[in-house]
């Protein structure tokens, strides 16, 4: 090839080339723009979940303090003396009925069922074994028993005693009469949200998902029962034993039974009163029966507890 035709073919594939050399130059920014904007969106979304995860976080942590910042150490070690208080009296021998002249006043009795009250009913069988007791704490509420005793009927008559039972089963929550009881429920499952180590669980969750589960939680418990049932001295709990032999059932579960009712100090762990009857339905009419069995028989329970309680003895 002569020089100049050489000369001629250089010059025009360097014509071809040389505008692609601004082209890839911009490809070449572009990627590295695209590629830093990516990292630093990762890191920006990154810093904004953390962000996010922490504030859910302190709000969790700062509801549960707020919740419990009145727990006193023997506040948050009530559950363990109600445990005790219940493995007492839950025994299969009956210890014997406690009615200490002291309370032998209905001023005196008032006085002392006025102080802040946990109260549970269950079957002595079943509050005999301790895995069961926050079952049965779950499905006993402020039933006529309590209502009686607190706000006893003015007669004994069957007409005053079907009312008051028919309030109670109306007013489950409780009433103005009531407001110094609290269930055991709330205490068994919620004062240990208030606790450290459930703080931790908080403290250390990794994702939004796990402190939203947390949340759900927190959200569902009686925290405020719980601190309320937290501050109570005294329990009062209610045993069925079994029934002694093969009589009725009535409709609402009534039948003739034993019943023993201890009042628990639980500061000392010793019992104030103890007390110890049968309960038996088959006076009531038919129609109180068969609707009102079991709150007719709380009633008089109550009523004759008091009594117990109160009379003279020498």
């Amino acid at each position: 090839m002569s020089p100049a035709l050489a000369a001629r073919v250089q010059a025009a594939v360097s014509n071809r080339q040389g505008p692609r050399r601004p082209l890839k130059s911009l490809l070449r920014v572009l990627t590295f723009t695209f590629v830093v904007a990516s990292a630093f969106g990762v890191v920006h979304f990154r810093e904004q979940r953390q962000q996010r995860l922490e504030a859910q976080r302190a709000e969790l942590l700062s509801t549960l303090k707020r919740a419990g910042q009145t727990l006193t150490a023997s506040d948050r070690e009530l559950p363990a003396r109600v445990a005790a208080a219940i493995a007492l009296e839950a025994t299969t021998a009956y210890l014997g009925d406690r009615l200490p002249p002291e309370l032998q006043s209905e001023a005196q009795l008032s006085e002392v069922l006025a102080q802040p009250t946990l109260y549970l009913r269950g079957a002595l069988d079943a509050l005999a074994r301790p895995e069961r007791v926050s079952e049965l704490a779950s499905s006993s509420g402020k039933d006529a028993f309590v209502l009686c005793l607190l706000s006893p009927p003015e007669t004994r008559s069957e007409k005053a005693l079907r009312h008051k039972a028919s309030a109670a089963y109306a007013q489950g929550s409780g009433t103005e009469a009531t407001r110094n009881v609290e269930r055991l429920a709330p205490l068994l499952q919620a004062l240990p949200l208030l606790e450290r180590g459930w703080a931790r669980r908080v403290e250390s969750a990794e994702s939004e998902l796990a402190l939203q589960t947390l949340q759900k939680l927190v959200d569902a418990a009686p925290l405020a029962a719980a601190v309320r049932a937290a501050k109570a001295r005294q329990l009062l709990l209610v045993l069925d034993e079994s029934s002694p032999g093969s009589g009725p059932t009535e409709l609402d579960g009534e039948r003739v039974h034993p019943v023993r009712v201890a009042l628990t100090d639980l500061t000392s762990g010793e019992a104030r009163l103890r007390f110890r009857q049968t309960v038996d339905p088959s006076w009531l009419s038919d129609s109180t029966r068969a609707q009102y069995a079991s709150g007719i028989d709380s009633c008089t329970l109550a009523m004759d507890f008091r009594r117990a309680a109160t009379t003279k003895r020498p």
